[in-house]
């Protein structure tokens, strides 16, 4: 990924994946992990993108500016819900992935089963430095997408919150465009 983009966007992995240091710093410095994940999508080159950089940001604690959808009320209600319950069971996904637990049951599947049969929407944001824009190409080019759409916003990783009408409203359209189909 690195040679073919410049950058690994998948550089938090190894804090996301790491079972003790990944939870704990997560636990400690709560309010500091807000802040990267809702921080201006630029910021996700340094942080998410960066080998050590969401490991770097927290044990130093770091705060910076948010995008103007993570409210206090949206930063209140993540603190205390990730004091309450940890981080261990939401990176459990991470670590299931790295570890192989999902392709050992995957590779039974038949390649057929690969292949995303209905209508599929995917709303991609073009500043999104983690799930690229042009990184669903390779799935439909393979053919495992063909019923794929695809529409972007200029907004980063979480468009939903950025944009909710525009986000809205393409859901909408699509789902009127698919059911006239039918």
């Amino acid at each position: 990924m690195t040679k073919s983009i410049g950058y690994f966007p998948l550089a938090y992995w190894y804090l996301f994946t790491d079972p003790v240091t990944g939870p704990e710093l997560m636990s400690k410095h709560t309010d500091s992990l807000f802040d990267a994940l809702h921080a201006e999508p630029t910021v996700w080159m340094n942080t998410l993108c960066a080998r050590d950089g969401i490991k770097n940001w927290l044990e130093q604690d770091k705060k910076g500016p948010v995008q103007p959808y993570a409210t206090d009320a949206m930063r209140n209600d993540f603190i205390t819900r990730m004091s309450r319950d940890g981080f261990a069971a939401p990176l459990s996904y991470y670590r299931a992935t790295v570890e192989g637990i999902f392709f050992e049951e995957e590779k039974h599947l038949p390649a057929d089963r690969y292949i995303v049969k209905v209508p599929y929407l995917f709303v991609a944001g073009t500043q999104d430095a983690v799930c690229l824009a042009k990184a669903i190409e390779r799935s439909k080019q393979a053919g495992l997408t063909p019923k794929l759409t695809v529409e972007e916003l200029d907004v980063g990783h979480w468009s939903m919150l950025a944009k909710p009408k525009e986000v809205g409203e393409i859901v909408v359209k699509w789902l009127e465009n698919d059911l006239s189909k039918t």
